[in-house]
């Protein structure tokens, strides 16, 4: 059974509720899948994560917490970026914001 605890023990304890992924399928956001299949399972989590009133708490969230898979709408590498990215904006903007 692929590893799936983390996923699944934070959405429950953080209590999200209102938020797209909850009752959604956690192998899309955490996949063990290689080549193709695994785009495309990110890519329909990162479709509910659009749509998402939370998305941008999520993405912190992950962030603060070294999280692996599609959090708020981004991969591992892409939240790699917007750390850099967090790390150099203006003093006072600690939250992520919707472009």
């Amino acid at each position: 059974m692929p590893k799936r605890s983390s996923f699944d023990v934070r959405i429950r304890e953080t209590q999200w509720e209102g938020a797209a992924c909850v009752g959604a399928d956690t192998n899309l956001f955490v996949s063990d899948n290689k080549g193709h299949k695994r785009k495309m399972d990110e890519y329909q989590a990162k479709k509910l994560c659009k749509s998402c009133p939370l998305q941008m708490a999520c993405a912190d969230f992950a962030l603060e917490n070294h999280l692996t898979g599609v959090w708020g709408g981004y991969n591992d590498e892409e939240r790699k970026a917007l750390k850099i990215a967090k790390s150099i904006l203006p003093r006072g903007r600690t939250r992520l914001r919707r472009v």
